[in-house]
């Protein structure tokens, strides 16, 4: 899948990136996983909105802080 983006122009990968989701559904059971992943697409495009995938490491920083 990555390769196949990184032929795509600039412009033609922000807005693929941006609206992923739409076409394939992510359930990332582990951080390290969502970490990769977000890393390798905003690598391919810092400028996308990757709003859609989750910040775990926030969520887990406040339940950890609660207990």
């Amino acid at each position: 899948m990555f390769e196949a983006l990184e032929k795509l122009s600039a412009e033609d990968r922000k807005l693929i990136l941006s609206r992923l989701y739409e076409v394939f559904e992510f359930k990332f059971g582990r951080y390290s996983v969502q970490a990769l992943i977000r890393d390798n697409l905003k690598t391919l495009s810092p400028d996308a909105d990757l709003s859609w995938i989750p910040d775990w490491r926030k969520d887990n920083e406040a339940i950890l802080t609660s207990t």
